[in-house]
């Protein structure tokens, strides 16, 4: 059964693993994830999970920012660590992932999100 949850930041292990096991030449370590997801000067990462039952498969988030546009302050979330597992690739997770966050978003005042 797939559900999706609002990022725990307490699973930095879980996360780490997600992305050793995504990516062939990943090669961060847990004391980046401590400073990316949690002492990040610009704020603590947000996201949203997909887990299969228990199993974490994906991740969608990034981190908080205030973009100046014209002297205006934009709350903003900036875009990393996005990863569904290679073997659910294909079954609309990404899109469902980014559609729940882009709610998280507007439910938490950001008003722009910068991806690639």
């Amino acid at each position: 059964m797939i559900n999706y949850k609002i990022s725990d930041l307490a699973l930095l292990d879980e996360y780490l693993k997600l992305y050793e096991k995504s990516f062939k030449n990943f090669n961060k370590k847990k004391n980046y994830f401590d400073w990316l997801y949690l002492n990040n000067p610009m704020g603590k990462f947000i996201g949203i999970d997909v887990f299969d039952k228990n199993k974490l498969i994906g991740q969608v988030g990034g981190v908080p920012y205030d973009f100046t546009f014209k002297k205006k302050k934009i709350k903003t979330l900036i875009s990393i660590n996005v990863c569904v597992s290679k073997n659910y690739q294909g079954k609309k997770l990404f899109s469902n992932l980014t559609k729940r966050l882009e709610k998280l978003l507007i439910e938490n005042n950001f008003e722009l999100l910068i991806a690639i």
